[in-house]
């Protein structure tokens, strides 16, 4: 008896390691922002990092939406994004606003390949990218305004030649 319960264990731990580690598949989404400013204008750049997604395949971007101090959508580039070889492959997006934004903005992302997984990533902006001014002092500068004296009229007459002779 004590054989059979012994031998139960390990047939099974036999399959496992015959069957090997359980295939990756297709894993959550990461999301990433970062924003910058210039000009008075804040850009957050997205990153969507899917994993994976084997050579030959494509996860596709079904949704990107902002919330929070922004709002609209996000396009992805590449969208699909293909599989390949690498454990993770990236598609990048970016959202332009007024550089007096506040607040919190939020990207909400819906990825399919096989099964729908999302992702979320939040970057909190507090209004100060001001656009840079610059000053230009300019001399200032004179002008005399000479006017040329006015011809008077002048009385015209005609004179008749006069011959003599």
């Amino acid at each position: 008896m004590v054989r059979k319960l012994l031998a139960l264990p390990l047939a099974l731990g036999a399959l496992v390691l015959l069957a090997g580690p359980a295939s990756a598949g297709f894993g959550p989404p990461e999301l990433a922002g970062t924003a910058s400013c210039a000009d008075g204008t804040y850009t957050i750049e997205w990153t969507l990092t899917v994993f994976g997604v084997p050579e030959g395949s494509s996860a596709s971007i079904d949704s990107a939406m902002l919330s929070g101090a922004a709002a609209g959508s996000v396009d992805f580039v590449p969208n699909p994004i293909p599989g390949g070889n690498d454990p993770s492959q990236t598609a990048t997006g970016a959202t332009v606003l007024p550089g007096t934004t506040t607040g919190d903005v939020t990207l909400d992302v819906d990825t399919t390949y096989g099964s729908t997984l999302s992702a979320s990533a939040t970057v909190t902006l507090d209004g100060t990218c001001a656009q840079e001014v610059t000053s230009t002092t300019t001399a200032p500068t004179s002008t005399t305004a000479t006017t040329a004296p006015r011809a008077s009229a002048a009385a015209v007459t005609a004179a008749a030649p006069t011959f003599t002779g």
